[in-house]
């Protein structure tokens, strides 16, 4: 059986990348850039850093165990897992990030929502500084006309290309 580009197989490598370029392309990032606020309302580049560590670090029991611990509030079990993958610095968070960028663990998600959170909000965090390379995945057409994955920053609205999936 061959890969296709929608098979766990073939798009877990297309994570492993996005969250490695993610990481170098914040290595560099002084203390100040890190509290920018993001794309993502509300949540600063460090603290969407912490978002998508949180993503890839979650089993699905562990995601189930903080939903009951939040009593089903979902943007309460969100904000929890942020705080608990924010490092005492923006150093820190950055190498909590690192030591998920080739993780495969997944909350009950698939893998191409997976693929559609770093992607999105790698663009959330690169997006208040013009010269950071925006993601491939986002220059290529083929990713917003073959690809939809709702995510929280289109459900609040933001005009992004591939935020028509409504």
């Amino acid at each position: 059986m061959t890969d296709t580009p929608r098979t766990p197989r073939a798009l877990w490598p297309l994570v492993h990348a996005e969250r490695a370029a993610l990481a170098t392309d914040l290595a560099e990032l002084d203390e100040a850039r890190w509290d920018t606020p993001s794309l993502c309302a509300g949540l600063t580049v460090r603290e969407v850093l912490a978002h998508l560590t949180a993503g890839a670090s979650l089993t699905a029991a562990r995601w189930f165990a903080g939903v009951v611990r939040c009593r089903f509030d979902f943007d309460k079990q969100v904000e929890f897992r942020l705080r608990e993958q924010l490092g005492s610095d923006a150093g820190e968070t950055l190498r909590r990030f690192r030591r998920v960028v080739d993780s495969t663990t997944t909350p009950p998600l698939p893998v191409v929502a997976m693929l559609g959170e770093v992607v999105v909000h790698g663009e959330d965090i690169r997006g208040p500084w013009a010269s950071v390379e925006p993601s491939r995945w986002t220059r290529s057409p083929t990713w917003h006309t073959t690809t939809r994955v709702p995510t929280s920053s289109c459900r609040r609205g933001n005009e992004r290309p591939g935020c028509d999936w409504r």
